[in-house]
């Protein structure tokens, strides 16, 4: 078993060969039962009557409604808009960042000015294509995992309680493997989403785990009440 067992895909909704949906081993475990408990993590055994072993155990097992929304999540991964716009990402930024340059280069007259102060600009221009590559790519992919929650939270009942309780594993698992990998500190915070240093390549779990809390709560027999008296 991957030290972090993820579901993933190949291929594009659209495409001329479709795609394939990775699913992980965990996927089939029914009971903490199934898991294998000669599991090593950075060639060692885990401790499972230990916390964080607890925890792992725990977090490795998923329902049925989890196993569902987990793969419809990586279904919404697979849209063919959203790797069109990554692919572009790559030269667009460049190429604004070029005519940003050109422009002011024409209106400061650069070539009159010391080279020194052109190494300097252009400099400050290739951090500026860089930075602009990466908030296009961020902001692409958090809008794409935002509208696919959305889209979910909209199949009904089952899928939100099963997001939900897909999110809270994987909290768990992160939780678990912050104590057990040598630099778990560094890559995950307390609360069990990732560190980024400056980006923020994806929405955070917690942020996806307390939407779909909040779109629960739409569903309880208070707020079915309150809509009926409108």
């Amino acid at each position: 078993m991957s030290i972090r067992p993820t579901i993933h895909h190949i291929g594009l909704t659209g495409s001329k060969y479709s795609f394939r949906i990775g699913i992980p081993s965990n996927f089939n475990y029914k009971s903490e039962a199934d898991i294998n408990p000669n599991v090593k993590i950075e060639s060692k055994l885990i401790d499972w009557n230990s916390e964080e072993g607890k925890i792992f155990k725990e977090s490795l097992v998923l329902s049925e409604n989890a196993q569902k929304f987990a793969i419809a999540q990586e279904v919404y991964k697979c849209d063919l808009t959203s790797f069109y716009l990554h692919l572009s990402y790559p030269a667009l930024a460049p190429g604004l960042a070029y005519i940003v340059a050109d422009k002011v280069h024409e209106k400061m007259e650069l070539h009159k000015r010391s080279l020194q102060l052109r190494t300097i600009f252009y400099t400050g221009m290739c951090f500026f294509a860089y930075g602009l590559y990466v908030l296009l790519t961020d902001q692409t992919t958090m809008i794409t995992e935002r509208m696919a929650l959305k889209s979910l939270a909209a199949l009904g009942k089952d899928y939100i309680e099963g997001g939900i309780e897909y999110f809270d594993k994987q909290l768990k698992f992160n939780r678990a493997l912050r104590s057990l990998l040598h630099d778990g500190k560094s890559n995950i915070a307390t609360t069990g989403n990732y560190n980024y240093f400056v980006r923020q390549k994806a929405l955070p779990l917690t942020y996806q785990k307390e939407f779909l809390e909040g779109e629960l709560k739409k569903h309880s027999p208070d707020a079915e009440e309150s809509l009926d008296t409108i």
